[in-house]
């Protein structure tokens, strides 16, 4: 829950391509895809507008 963390969080997100609306492989597809049911199994369905959005979102479940 640190400071660290949630930039660590929210690069996974960006790298994930969680945010990207011109995926263009395959892979990069199944990546997002994988991205978006870890959210979903998370509780998170709505979309925050942004990175830091979803980090706080995760932080506010308190898992451990």
């Amino acid at each position: 829950m640190t400071d660290a963390g949630k930039r660590v969080l929210g690069d996974l997100l960006i790298q994930g391509g969680y945010f990207d609306t011109d995926l263009k492989t395959v892979e990069e597809i199944a990546v997002h895809n994988f991205v978006k049911k870890i959210f979903k199994n998370l509780g998170i369905v709505s979309k925050p507008d942004s990175v830091t959005g979803y980090v706080n979102k995760l932080f506010e479940l308190g898992i451990e």
